[in-house]
């Protein structure tokens, strides 16, 4: 099967999703519990966070970019009472992104804590690679 993709490898083949997705729970699971959602944007975070979601029991926060049409009028969508959130998605390049949805969620959840950012993949899709949750300062 001919697999059309830049850089979602590990979303789009079957077998290395599974193995992305064990692979990030296992992780996650190892630094603890001590979080109540996942966050993302994108179809890269949400590739990972809908089922992360669904196999540690945790609620989701969708963060969508301002002014981009879509179906929803909210800029952040899920569990607004949450009190702590990871991160998940494919990589950080310059950090913008993972900036931005911080200030998304604080402004709906001004009580919530970034615990932690997962990474799934490298920026260059040399390996799949597991990076350990980054604590947010």
């Amino acid at each position: 099967m001919l697999i059309q993709t830049d850089y979602l490898r590990h979303v789009f083949d079957k077998e290395e999703f599974v193995r992305t997705l064990n692979n990030a729970e296992n992780d996650i699971m190892e630094w603890g519990d001590d979080f109540d959602s996942i966050a993302f944007t994108g179809v890269s975070g949400a590739a990972l966070a809908f089922p992360l979601s669904v196999s540690l029991d945790k609620s989701l926060l969708c963060v969508r970019k301002r002014g981009e049409s879509n179906h929803s009028p909210f800029v952040v969508e899920g569990y607004i009472d949450t009190m702590s959130y990871i991160i998940v998605d494919d990589f950080v390049h310059s950090g913008a992104t993972i900036r931005r949805i911080i200030r998304e969620i604080k402004l709906v959840a001004p009580a919530a804590i970034a615990k932690g950012i997962y990474l799934y993949k490298d920026q260059y899709n040399l390996d799949l690679i597991s990076i350990p949750v980054i604590p947010y300062v």
